[in-house]
């Protein structure tokens, strides 16, 4: 009896399991958390209210692979892990323009909710809060400022760009411009 009684519990576990990996696999890739093929090419650059900061900094082609060293290695378990993303791509053409693997006058984080890397530095121009205001109640709170805003293929991402999985050709813009949010 405690044979099948522990055997029973065993397969009701596999099953608890199965059904958490299956609802994994449908939650994330409506997160945009899909594998990319490897390695990728992209371009890269760094503007100011849509110009490009420096003709250097335009159109930096760059390769990056499952190998490509991040900075700071996303968590084991982190669905693009191993993956070519737009973090790892904009550190390769940071190091490209600083001439070296320096990230002298850049600034990074880690956002453990959001979960991802984000930039808040380039070229020593941080993000500036002009001004700000945090409510409890939805809508009302804001955030107005200058910010490194990234953009993917021409169109403004919502996501970090530790969680942007890069396919060949895809063109990654960091533009320097006023922000204002509200949530």
């Amino acid at each position: 009896m405690f044979k099948s009684l522990s055997l029973q519990k065993n397969k009701l576990m596999m099953l608890v399991l199965a059904t958490l990996l299956t609802l994994a696999m449908v939650v994330l890739p409506g997160m945009n958390v899909v594998k990319a093929a490897t390695p990728v090419t992209v371009k890269v650059s760094f503007c100011e209210d849509g110009v490009p900061i420096d003709s250097s900094l335009e159109d930096m082609s760059v390769t990056v692979d499952d190998t490509a060293a991040v900075l700071a290695p996303l968590p084991a378990n982190y669905p693009n892990s191993g993956t070519p993303t737009a973090f790892d791509a904009t550190i390769s053409a940071y190091y490209d323009a600083m001439g070296s693997q320096s990230l002298d006058g850049m600034t990074y984080g880690y956002d453990s909710v959001g979960t991802g890397y984000y930039v808040n530095e380039f070229f020593y121009t941080p993000m500036s809060e002009v001004e700000s205001y945090y409510s409890g109640t939805p809508g009302q709170s804001y955030w107005h400022g200058y910010s490194w805003v990234l953009y993917i293929n021409g169109s403004e991402s919502n996501l970090y760009a530790s969680n942007v999985v890069l396919d060949d050709d895809d063109t990654i813009v960091w533009d320097y411009k006023y922000v204002e949010t509200t949530w």
